[in-house]
Order: structure tokens, then C-alpha cells, then sequence
């Protein structure tokens, strides 16, 4: 089975190079691909086939320094459009998906588009801008009436916040949510289906290696994509089994740019199928975030998965929140739905956070998203090349 993913990388320039003198007999001993490789790697020498055969091209936001390249083939494409389209979300003409996802170098946008356009179905593409303010968004939906809605886990639960402000009834046309970009542990997975009436669905996947699986309609991540092969290994490299946590180490048979043993340092954990009750018959992973977000508080270590099931499981839920860390110190900084709550129930939320991250938590309700931006229909407008003004400012701006 491995042998053809190592057939995959050799036809790229950057892995001929790196697997060069190395015995590829045995697969533990090929080494693995980490992310600066891909990084300082030139983008041509990541191709894995010609470049007439390149339908996309996406690069990593950059935020940690050098953005990474990475291509897609029109079967590529094909294949990312099926990983939405025939998952249970299950795509079909007569939908209509609203897209809300930036369009920039990132794939997770494109990933949508190519879904609906290979089921032949309707899309909607109102990313989040300037002008798609969350007002400007609910309008849409009121207008266009779409049947699953793409976003953000962040902003689903800000667009439910104005939501519930206006009093916008959610159409009976919406079945169902896409989410995609963040980590959605199972509270949270119930706290949206609570604000949306609708299932969710995620999208697992990043810009280096593509999408890798849509979650079934019980939220677990089945591990059935064919093109994918997927590791968990120890912080020495060693494989693990079923309820271990480790590493997530990924090798691809994308075309336009195939990966071999891919160091993703995200935590995940394998489970039996039997865990699922949806009847696919494949393992589940589940997801705990990346490894640079793991946070230290009262001397234990918490996964953004961790620090997700104690914030859904409040007494209240806050539309937007975060922890703030000084040394010793934990403050909880958050933002209700409406307006903030008397200080016998922040003690409330205090007490309840200081139990289950066992050191103190001091809780401040604030504001965390600027309240104008939430109800404000747009703050762009178009550049106006002839304008009529005064008198007094026709003297103040003319030569």
C-alpha cells in the first residue's frame, strides 16, 4: 500500500532531492517532511506533475514567516470536490451553498466552490469583508434563501449573535452547516447545532495538505480518504495505536503537489469505528489542535479541544471569549449574546473555570468584537471620481 504514495513524491523535484541516497524499503525509516522544508522548498519543486496539468494555486497565510506553496491538479480538484460533495453533508443539485470564507491564496474557500460546481449546484460567494458586515450577510440569506451555509465556527457564533439581536428567523431552506478553519470539539459542535437548528459539518484539512475528510453526521472524522494515509506517531517518531495521543503525520497522492510522511504537529487520537454510530466502517481521529496552541495553566497542559469543552459547557455561553495568561495569572474575557451579566453571575463563571482549570480564573465581561461592526450595514463605499460639493469646500479643495 505504501509503495504508491512513495511513487506519488518522486515525482516531484523537492522529494527526488530529499529522498536521494535514503533506503525506501522500509517506511519507518523514511524521514519526515516538516514544515520549513516546504517553506524554503522553491514552489516549482514541489510539483508533482507538469504544470498543464495545474488547475489552482494557494499558498499558507505566512503568519510564522515564509508562506508555503502549494498546487493543485484538476483532478486534485476533482478529488477535493468530492471530499465535500459525497460526504454525508451530501451536496445535490437544488442546493445552494452560501460561501463565506475568504477567497484569498487559502484553499478552504476554493474547496466549496469546487464542491457545488462538480455537484452542479448553486454558490454564493460573501466573504467576510468590509462590506459582508454580518448585517449585510442575514440580509442575503433573507434574499437568497440557501440551503447550507460555510463559515468560520468564530464567525457562525457572531452571525448567530446578531441573529438573535434583529430577531432574523433562520429560513427553513438552511439544512445544514459547513465549518471549516477552526477546531470544533463536540460541545462546541452541539452549541452551534443549539444556535442554527441545523447539523454541522467540518472540514478537516490545511493549505499544505488539502482537504482530508468532512465529518459524518455524528461529527467524527472517519478516516476513508483513499488519498490520503494517515499516521499517529510519539514525540520519537514511533507509531501508536488506537486511544493514544500523538502526532498527526500525513502522506498524500495529491498531483499537483504529493506530500510523504508530513509532520502536521497536530495532536490527534485514533478511535475504533464502533465509537461512531453512522455505520461507516472506518477509524475515527479526533482532533485536539495543533501543538503550538497547547497552553499551560496551574501547571497542566490544555489543547484548544480541552479549553473548548469547559467554555461549552458554561452555565452561559459567551458569543465570543478568550483567555489571557500573565505567568501565574488567568483572566476569561468574554462577550454575551445580549448584555452582560450582573457580577453574582460572572462570580458564578469564575467559580466554575477555577474548578476545572484548578487555579483562579478572574472573569471580565467586555467587548471583544467591536459592538459597531456587528450592527452596521457596510463602512465602504466606492471611490467616486466626480463629485458635486459646496461652494465653501469647492474653494477649500481646488488649486
Amino acid at each position: 500500500m505504501h509503495h504508491q504514495f512513495i511513487e506519488a513524491a518522486l515525482r516531484s523535484p523537492f522529494y527526488q532531492k530529499k529522498l536521494n541516497g535514503i533506503s525506501l524499503d522500509t517506511w519507518a525509516d523514511i524521514p519526515f517532511t516538516e514544515k520549513h522544508e516546504l517553506r524554503d522548498a522553491d514552489s516549482f519543486s514541489l510539483l508533482g506533475t507538469a504544470v498543464a496539468d495545474i488547475a489552482s494555486y494557494h499558498e499558507t497565510s505566512g503568519t510564522t514567516g515564509k508562506p508555503t506553496s502549494s498546487w493543485y491538479s484538476f483532478r486534485d480538484v476533482e478529488n477535493e470536490s468530492k471530499l465535500v460533495s459525497e460526504s454525508h453533508l451530501a451536496l445535490r443539485r437544488g442546493d445552494l451553498l452560501l460561501n463565506r470564507l475568504t477567497f484569498t491564496v487559502a484553499v478552504a474557500s476554493f474547496i466549496g466552490l469546487w464542491a457545488t460546481q462538480y455537484t452542479k449546484c448553486g454558490h454564493i460567494s460573501l466573504a467576510k469583508s468590509d462590506v459582508s458586515t454580518p448585517v449585510r450577510v442575514l440580509d442575503v440569506i433573507k434574499r437568497t434563501q440557501p440551503t447550507v451555509l460555510m463559515e468560520i465556527p468564530f464567525q457562525l457564533e457572531i452571525l448567530a449573535g446578531v441573529k438573535q439581536r434583529l430577531g432574523f428567523q433562520t429560513p427553513t431552506s438552511l439544512r445544514a452547516l459547513l465549518a471549516a478553519g477552526e477546531l470544533v470539539s463536540p460541545s462546541r459542535r452541539k452549541w452551534l447545532q443549539s444556535l442554527w437548528k441545523v447539523p454541522v459539518y467540518n472540514l478537516f484539512g490545511s493549505t499544505e495538505t488539502g482537504g482530508l475528510v468532512t465529518s459524518c453526521h455524528q461529527g467524527h472524522f472517519h478516516l476513508d480518504n483513499p488519498t490520503v494515509l494517515f499516521e499517529v506517531v510519539d514525540d520519537d517518531g514511533q507509531p501508536l495505536g488506537f486511544e493514544q495521543r500523538g502526532q498527526l503525520v500525513l502522506s498524500t497522492l495529491r498531483q499537483g503537489m504529493p506530500l510523504l510522511r508530513f509532520a502536521t504537529h497536530d495532536i490527534v487520537e485514533l478511535k475504533p469505528a464502533e465509537i461512531c454510530t453512522c455505520g461507516n466502517s472506518h477509524p475515527v481521529l479526533i482532533h485536539y489542535g495543533r501543538q503550538e496552541d497547547v497552553t499551560r495553566i496551574g501547571g497542566h497542559s490544555w489543547t484548544l479541544y480541552d479549553l473548548q469543552e469547559i467554555v461549552y459547557n458554561l452555565p452561559r455561553i459567551p458569543m465570543a471569549w478568550k483567555f489571557v495568561l500573565n505567568k501565574e495569572s488567568v483572566a476569561f474575557l468574554y462577550q454575551p449574546f445580549v448584555e452582560c451579566e450582573s457580577q453574582s453571575e460572572q462570580d458564578v463563571l469564575s467559580a466554575e473555570l477555577s474548578a476545572k482549570l484548578q487555579v483562579p480564573v478572574a472573569v471580565s465581561c467586555t467587548e471583544i468584537v467591536p459592538q459597531a461592526s456587528l450592527l452596521q450595514q457596510s463602512n465602504t463605499t466606492k471611490f467616486k471620481y466626480v463629485s458635486e460639493v459646496t461652494d465653501e469646500e469647492f474653494a477649500d479643495k481646488a488649486i
